[in-house]
């Protein structure tokens, strides 16, 4: 209601952890200038609005903020103006982010869960804190994604978790960040397998390994690089030098 809005106003719409998820929905909304305590346009707590054709901005903090194992629809939403990340999903969740328009990146910081990516694009995608972060099960997925105004500071970091099913990672053309301990393994009788493509690069965290099956489940990894475009596992510190992974 401020004569001149401004970013952090009000604090913004509200799915607490009763909202029946079938039943919510927001399409064809503006949502703006919100973030006051909720720290978001539309906070979601345990619950699973969907949220679509959307216009969601200038907000204080984040543009939708999910806690507590949601499982929202966030499609085909316009995100611009944003202070922090446009979607920013703490603890486990199965929220897909599919067909938006962003002008920061989406963050989870938890692989657990069947969260997505999907078919979303990426504006001004060049920003070493302002970086996608999924779950190593999601990176098949961010193929689909169209990533503009890329360069040296682009990339998506990466979850480790078990991989127990078929994958392909797709290379996005700047490096993934890997986390946390990638594991491909499925069971004992039947291995999953991962798939890098041609010129991919993975930089690993300290402690951070790539673990291709175990004692008592298989795995296997498919690396098939080219001599124009290797494949490259390496460390992701600044200052590259032996045994930093």
């Amino acid at each position: 209601s401020d004569a001149s809005p401004a970013p952090g106003q009000w604090p913004g719409i509200y799915f607490d952890s009763m909202a029946v998820g079938a039943a919510s929905l927001l399409d064809h909304c503006v949502v703006e200038y919100a973030g006051q305590s909720n720290l978001a346009d539309v906070r979601v707590l345990t619950s699973s609005p969907t949220i679509q054709n959307s216009t969601i901005r200038n907000s204080s903090a984040y543009g939708i903020y999910e806690t507590g194992g949601g499982a929202a629809t966030i499609q085909g939403n316009a995100f611009t103006g944003n202070v922090n990340f446009d979607v920013y999903v703490s603890g486990a969740s199965d929220s897909q982010v599919t067909g938006n328009t962003f002008a920061n990146a989406v963050y989870f910081d938890t692989a657990t869960g069947t969260h997505a990516v999907t078919g979303n694009t990426f504006n001004g995608y060049d920003s070493p804190t302002m970086r996608t972060r999924v779950g190593a099960h999601a990176v098949a997925g961010l193929g689909t994604n169209t990533f503009n105004g890329t360069g040296a500071d682009s990339a998506v970091e990466v979850l480790g978790e078990t991989l127990a099913t078929d994958a392909t990672w797709p290379n996005p053309g700047f490096p993934y960040v890997v986390l946390s301990s990638v594991i491909v393994a499925k069971d004992a009788a039947t291995a999953s397998t991962l798939t890098l493509t041609p010129g991919t690069v993975l930089k690993f965290g300290s402690g951070a390994q790539f673990h291709v099956g175990t004692t008592t489940a298989k795995g296997a990894v498919v690396a098939p690089g080219t001599s124009g475009e290797p494949i490259t596992f390496t460390s992701s510190d600044a200052s590259p030098a032996p045994g930093q992974w």
